[in-house]
C-alpha cells in the first residue's frame, strides 16, 4: 500500500491571526525597554513568520501533504561613544526561529529581557581589554552551532595542518541536528578554508 499521511507543525497561536498591532505592540514594549537605557543609541526589533505547504505525489500513489510554521523574533540594543560601538543580541544574532506558532515569540520575553541586553550593550563600551595570552573560551550555545559554517584563517607560520577538522553543530534551532561531521578543509596558499554540513 502507497504510504499515504499528512504532518503540520504543531502551532498554539496561529501567528497569522495575532493583529499586526498587537504584533507591533509586542515589538515597541522591547525597543522602549531598551532605549531606556542611557547610553543606547538606537535599538532594533525584529519578529517574522512564515508557512509552507507542500504537497507530494508518486505515480505510484504516495500522496503526502506537509504544512509548515516557522516563526522568528530578537532584539538587539546599540550603545555607542564616540567611535567605540558595542552591540548586544537577544536570543542570538538576528532573533532565533522554531518550528512553532506566535507562542515561541511570546516565550523569548523580549520586553522583559530589554533592559538586561541595552545595559550589557552599555557595560561592553568600558569593558577592559582581555589582556594576552591563552585562554579557555565558552561559547553561548546560541553561537557555537555557527562555528561549523564556513569559515577561513590564516596561519602562514604553522607547520600542523590537519586534512580534516571535527565540528559539532549544538544550539538552538540545529539542536535537531546535532550531529559530529568530519569536515574536509581547503588549503589555497596560506589561507585554510573549512565548511560542515548539519547532519541527521
Amino acid at each position: 500500500m502507497a504510504p499515504r499521511g499528512r504532518f503540520e507543525t504543531p502551532v498554539e497561536v496561529d501567528p497569522f491571526a495575532i493583529p499586526l498591532e498587537q504584533k507591533i505592540g509586542d515589538l515597541l514594549a522591547a525597543d522602549e525597554a531598551m532605549r531606556r537605557v542611557e547610553g543606547i543609541a538606537f535599538a532594533d526589533t525584529t519578529f517574522g513568520a512564515q508557512r509552507e505547504e507542500k504537497t507530494f505525489a508518486a505515480s505510484d500513489g504516495s500522496f503526502t501533504e506537509q504544512t509548515i510554521t516557522h516563526v522568528g523574533a530578537g532584539i538587539e540594543a546599540n550603545a555607542v561613544d564616540g567611535d567605540e560601538h558595542q552591540r548586544r543580541s537577544y536570543p542570538e544574532a538576528g532573533g532565533a526561529w522554531q518550528g512553532a506558532g506566535y507562542e515561541y515569540a511570546r516565550s523569548l520575553d523580549l520586553a522583559g529581557t530589554a533592559e538586561r541586553i541595552a545595559t550589557e550593550a552599555v557595560q561592553l563600551l568600558s569593558a577592559p581589554q582581555l589582556p594576552p595570552g591563552r585562554r579557555t573560551i565558552v561559547l553561548q550555545t546560541a553561537r557555537s552551532w555557527a562555528r561549523s559554517g564556513t569559515s577561513a584563517s590564516r596561519s602562514p607560520t604553522s607547520t600542523r595542518w590537519p586534512p580534516w577538522r571535527r565540528y559539532r553543530r549544538s544550539g538552538g534551532y540545529c539542536a535537531a541536528n546535532s550531529a559530529r561531521v568530519l569536515v574536509p578543509a581547503v588549503r589555497i596558499g596560506s589561507w585554510r578554508f573549512t565548511g560542515a554540513t548539519a547532519g541527521g
